[in-house]
Order: structure tokens, then sequence, then C-alpha cells
């Protein structure tokens, strides 16, 4: 029997691009709404013509100040390459609002709204304070709205499209689930896990991803590693992180179960070492996404686990702190795997309408 992709999955997709913006410290303002940053090259009229929709150079100026708000000045190089990504994510916008034109979806501004609110309460303002801070950078508040608008017409559209699309079945959560984890045996041909001796430190943890793609610019990167950041006000417990890692379920987020504090990679293990159960890491940026880890259980190793570790078995002491099973580890297999599914139907997607758009680029 089939899985359909849970019906949170939807409203998750709004996560993805939409930049959360760092939060400010006390004693400063945010480093994503500091002072006006160094313009994109001048120019007046139309940069892009897209389908039956313009994209003036207005728009790129806007859309630059945002991404780059607060960052340092850019060399001449960065500056052109931030230009033409900055083009491309306006062009991908007006063809994510035109295919959802073209299905009827009529995006609710109250939603609009929201999501702009949410935004400002990450950066510690309300909305009407985080409208004037932006000015104050030069920043329109409409070019924030523009794009949260696109996103949530480009989710409608996937939800629509693709969604019905997509079927988890039960023999590929069983696969995942399956997997080798940090404290299953090795897969054939393997080297060998390490020998764990008697007490050494296993911890128990349990990691959250926040995705972002290599091409995304680095004020977007630097804007999701300050959103990882502002977690650890949110994430006290073990409890909260389960919570938290329902809303952010992108591949990499997951029980790492009970494994060597040794085994782990160096980053990883830096970020880990130094954190009490129900600590939260600070951010760990890695090639697709930033991750932040809680320790769940932190102890020292007696002799019935480390010999039932080293040869690759579970620990079957009864203080042993089990990955999460039942249903709502299925759920969250089920939705991870779907959540990538959905990524890679819309990546496809949207090169089709590429490929069949007029676009005329005159930047």
């Amino acid at each position: 029997m089939n899985k359909i992709l849970s019906t949170s999955l939807a409203a998750l997709l709004l996560t993805l691009s939409i930049p959360a913006l760092a939060a400010p410290e006390a004693s400063k303002p945010s480093a994503a709404i500091a002072a006006a940053p160094a313009k994109p090259r001048p120019g007046v009229g139309i940069a892009a013509v897209v389908n039956d929709d313009i994209i003036t150079f207005s728009d790129i100026s806007d859309r630059f100040r945002l991404y780059l708000g607060g960052a340092p000045t850019p060399t001449e190089t960065e500056r052109k390459a931030l230009e033409e990504k900055v083009l491309s994510k306006l062009i991908d916008e007006k063809l994510q609002m035109q295919e959802a034109k073209l299905l009827d979806i009529v995006v609710d501004e109250a939603t609009v709204q929201n999501g702009f609110s949410n935004i400002a309460a990450q950066n510690n303002s309300s909305p009407e304070e985080f409208k004037k801070r932006l000015q104050g950078a030069g920043v329109k508040a409409e070019t924030l709205l523009d794009q949260i608008r696109a996103e949530i017409a480009w989710s409608q559209v996937a939800r629509r499209k693709l969604r019905p699309q997509i079927t988890v079945s039960e023999s590929e959560i069983d696969s995942e689930i399956a997997m080798p984890s940090v404290t299953a045996a090795p897969a054939a041909g393997a080297a060998p896990p390490e020998k764990i001796q008697p007490g050494e430190t296993l911890v128990h943890i349990k990691q959250l991803v926040i995705p972002f793609s290599p091409n995304d610019p680095e004020a977007i990167i630097t804007a999701k590693i300050a959103r990882a950041a502002a977690l650890k006000t949110e994430i006290r417990s073990c409890a909260a992180m389960d919570a938290k890692m329902k809303e952010f379920p992108a591949p990499g987020t997951k029980d790492m179960g009970l494994g060597a504090l040794k085994a782990l990679p160096p980053p990883l293990r830096a970020a880990i070492e130094p954190l009490e159960v129900g600590q939260l890491s600070a951010p760990v940026r890695g090639q697709n996404g930033v991750a932040v880890l809680m320790v769940c259980e932190k102890k020292q190793a007696d002799a019935a686990t480390a010999s039932a570790m080293s040869e690759g078995q579970p620990a079957s002491t009864t203080d042993v702190v089990a990955p999460t099973q039942g249903e709502d580890l299925r759920e969250q297999v089920a939705n991870r795997i779907g959540l990538q599914r959905m990524q890679k139907m819309q990546e496809r997607y949207l090169r089709d309408l590429r490929a069949t758009a007029f676009i005329d680029k005159r930047l």
C-alpha cells in the first residue's frame, strides 16, 4: 500500500527559499539590515523580458540590496555574479507567477503579510518596525513581499500539480529505516568500526538541517545560518527538538541514535563535544545545508555497551535512548522521501518553464 505524502509538507515548501534575515544582537542593528550596501551597476529601463512581463534595472537593484544587506562591499567580480543570480531569481519568479495565473491560483494577501510577519519576528521586530529597518537600509518592503508572494504562489502550484503524483511506498520506508545508522553494523566490505573501549564517551544525537543550494547567493546562505543560530532560543530540550524536526523534514534531519563521540566527522565532533544533555550546537555549515545538533544523552560506555557497539550492534542497556520508533518514525521518513521527490520535480518543472518561455536578457 502506498503512503501519501503528509499534508503538512505543502506548507513546509515555504521554508525552502524565503530567506530568514539575521536576528539582531541587543546592542547593535541586525547584520542583514545594517547600512545600505554597495549598489549594483547603474541602469535604467528594461533588464529582461519574460514572456509578457518585464524586469527592470530598478527591480534588480532593489533585490540586490535585499540580498546583500549588511554584507561587505563586493568585489567587481562578486557584484557581477550576484547581479546574474538576482536576475535569474527574478526570471524564475516571473515564470512561477505566470504559471500560477494560468492555473487560476490567487495568492491570499493575508498569507503574504503573515510570511512577512514571520520574517520580522525572526529579526525580533514587529512588521512595522521591520519595514522601517528595511527602508533605513535602502530596501523597499515591497521587494521582500514580492519574493514571499512568488514563493507562496509556487508552493500552491506544486501542491496542485505535483503533490498528487507523489506517493511513498511502505517498502521504500522500510528500506530507508533499514539503512545503517551510527550504531548499525558496517556494510559488507566496509572497514570495521574502531573498537570502543569502556569509559569512552557515547552520545545520542538528533540533527536538524536547514537546506540551501550551493548556487544560492551568499547572503541567503548567511541568512539561513542566522536562522539556524536563532533556534537556540527555541529548542531547549529533546522534546522541543523532536517538534522542530517535524518543521524541517529536509534530507539530513534525523535521529542519529547513540554512537561514539570519536566516530563523528571532525566538524560534528567539534560542535558536539562541549555540549551537555539538552543543549543545542552552534550551526555547522555543509555543502547543501546548515545543521544544528542536540545532545539527548551523553555517558561513558560500560564494558557491556562497549562490547556490543564494537561488534556493530545497538547497545542493549536499558538506559540507552533508542531512535524514534513506530508510526512517528515512518511518517518522518515518508515526509523526508516525499520532500526530496518534490524538490526534484519542482526543479524539472521550472526547467521546463524556462525552456518554453520567451526570455530576453538585457543586463
